[in-house]
């Protein structure tokens, strides 16, 4: 059955716009003494700011929000098919993980024949600021140049880019189903003819009265997918076994107890987050990992006994577990010639950089409990990188390496101390439009016609959602007393170079007709899993803004100007849902992006 967050279906749970402050996150290690990182990213960006007039979007007619890499491609191409548009950046950092650590591109199979138009601009222009060939070249990022590249395409469209805040309220019609304004933190209202949401979180969607959005994961008969709904243990990277509880039978922290639901069965839990690092053991350019000033040793107890039992594993991918930062290590292009890396997550192991069970709430919590999270983030990943540097139960050699040889690279994130100032937000909320991509679409592959707005090829990717205490006799079958165990996704067979539809992008009419949403989209949590990959958040930002350019100058498939990029003042801008989908595909093809299988 379902649910809905105004609200949408994922079974008879009570959904609430926003989590208490004062939560506790269950069995992860607290982050209240950590430095606030978003207020420093505020305070000490260089980021070059437009000034603005009392309502701060006089002339605007598409507001783009979010501070991620598909915002500035929805802004881009707006801008070049002739809208004045306006980026509000929830925080002074642009470009979210592409950026902000996130070098390593996740691009999935037949790049070459998936990725196009202004995303395929964008890696060519990064490539070409390199006198040499650079790792895996054009895909793979350097963060500050990355970022470099994006405002200059804003720049030369004539984006404005308005003082970073946070969307406190939406003015919506509750006739026409307009969104009117928006109100942010700072007191500023922005005004538009179309209005972009391009954020990881959805924050600008969920403050629109009416709309529908979920988060979490829908059972198996929602939309009759496989794989949706609670997975059970996951094993294909094997399960040493590790007592759960302390001697006096509490719960080890970094765990939580096991979900008494049936595999299928919807739920409300998020995959991990975590930070992409940049590292380097380049000696000139390495900063070391240090002692966080909240550095608790038993909050790792957990790790220590994965460490302690690990010399006698049998674990088929054992050695990969002991490589140092990461077994999914990814060279990037460095412009000093020293050799950087994408550092990620290693799922071989049960404890990494996923800080698994700290995003459950980051979807609906409030601002203050949102940054809250975010600082446990960062001290559950400092904390970590401590552990591996300084732990007698890591291997000697490993931790020699993590203490010595590797550190954060000196030449990145000068703001943060050279920490990731973007948190890896794999999933949050998603849309529930007209029409929900699911897995079932992916897979079959029914041609899209004028429809398609781009492709995806990505596997079925959804990191872990719970590590837990398996006790349930039924299901916790692997040895016969309680022992941690993983839950996550597998997605099985990947599904090769699909067509994204238009409907994606789209809320249902009867709740808001000028509103696209190219990240937080209108997926199933399995369809999201292969979706959610930032080429192609670029190419539905970059299909977001020729609708938001289109709809703004009245090209609907009610009315077609001979020039759509004329913009017709004497009628009134049309719903975004009735944009011309042949005008459409005929311009996003001009642009160079990929349509077709």
């Amino acid at each position: 059955m379902g649910l809905t967050v105004s609200k949408v279906p994922i079974g008879a749970m009570h959904h609430s716009r926003t989590m208490p402050t004062s939560r506790a996150q269950a069995h992860i290690m607290s982050a209240s003494r950590w430095p606030n990182v978003l207020l420093t990213l505020m305070l000490c960006s260089t980021i070059p700011t437009v000034s603005v007039g009392h309502s701060g979007s006089e002339g605007l007619q598409v507001l783009v929000y979010g501070s991620t890499p598909s915002d500035i491609m929805a802004a881009v191409a707006a801008a070049r098919h002739g809208a004045s548009v306006g980026v509000l950046s929830q925080r002074a950092h642009i470009g979210g993980v592409c950026s902000g650590g996130l070098g390593q591109t996740d691009i999935g199979s037949d790049a070459e024949k998936v990725i196009g138009g202004l995303a395929l601009e964008f890696f060519k222009r990064s490539a070409e600021r390199y006198a040499t060939q650079q790792p895996r070249a054009p895909w793979n990022l350097e963060p500050h140049v990355a970022r470099e590249v994006f405002l200059a395409m804003m720049n030369e469209s004539g984006v404005v880019l308005l003082p970073p805040s946070q969307v406190a309220s939406v003015a919506l019609h509750p006739g026409t189903r307009r969104i009117q304004s928006v109100q942010v933190e700072t007191g500023a209202v922005y005004s538009a003819e179309v209005f972009v949401d391009a954020s990881y979180e959805g924050d600008l969607m969920a403050r629109t009265e009416g709309v529908s959005y979920t988060y979490g994961r829908e059972s198996r008969e929602t939309y009759n997918e496989t794989n949706a709904g609670k997975q059970g243990t996951t094993v294909k990277y094997g399960i040493e076994y590790m007592d759960p509880f302390t001697a006096d039978g509490q719960l080890l922290p970094l765990l939580k107890n096991g979900s008494v639901l049936p595999v299928g069965a919807a739920d409300r839990e998020v995959q991990a987050y975590n930070f992409r690092l940049c590292v380097t053991d380049n000696a000139s350019l390495k900063i070391p990992f240090t002692k966080p000033a909240d550095y608790d040793p038993k909050e790792w107890e957990l790790l220590r006994r994965f460490w302690t039992g690990w010399p006698n594993s049998t674990n088929p991918h054992k050695e990969s577990q002991a490589k140092v930062p990461s077994a999914i290590l990814g060279e990037i292009p460095s412009t000093t010639g020293a050799h950087k890396y994408d550092a990620n997550n290693c799922g071989y192991n049960p404890v990494h950089t996923d800080m698994i069970g700290g995003s459950w709430e980051y979807p609906e919590a409030n601002y203050t409990h949102r940054e809250t999270m975010w600082q446990a983030h960062v001290s559950y990943t400092k904390g970590f990188l401590w552990f591996m540097s300084s732990d007698l139960s890591v291997p000697a050699t490993v931790r020699a390496a993590y203490a010595n040889d590797w550190g954060y690279c000196g030449d990145e994130f000068h703001e943060t101390d050279h920490f990731p100032p973007q948190l890896y937000v794999r999933e949050a909320r998603r849309l529930v439009g007209e029409k929900v991509f699911t897995e079932n679409d992916v897979r079959l592959g029914t041609p899209l016609g004028n429809r398609s707005i781009g492709l995806g090829s990505y596997g079925f990717d959804a990191h872990a959602e719970q590590r837990y205490a398996c006790v349930d006799k039924n299901e916790c079958a692997l040895y016969p007393r309680p022992y941690v165990a993983i839950q996550s996704l597998d997605g099985g067979v990947p599904p090769g170079v699909y067509q994204m539809p238009l409907s994606l992008l789209l809320p249902r009419r009867t709740q808001a007709t000028n509103l696209l949403v190219p990240v937080c989209s209108s997926a199933s949590h399995v369809a999201y899993a292969t979706v959610r990959m930032e080429p192609q958040f670029m190419i539905l930002g970059h299909a977001a803004g020729v609708v938001a350019a289109l709809t703004v100058h009245n090209v609907s498939a009610r009315q077609l100007p001979l020039n759509p990029r004329e913009n017709l003042t004497n009628s009134s801008t049309p719903n975004v849902q009735d944009v011309d989908t042949s005008t459409l595909a005929a311009m996003l093809l001009s642009d160079g992006a990929l349509l077709n299988v």
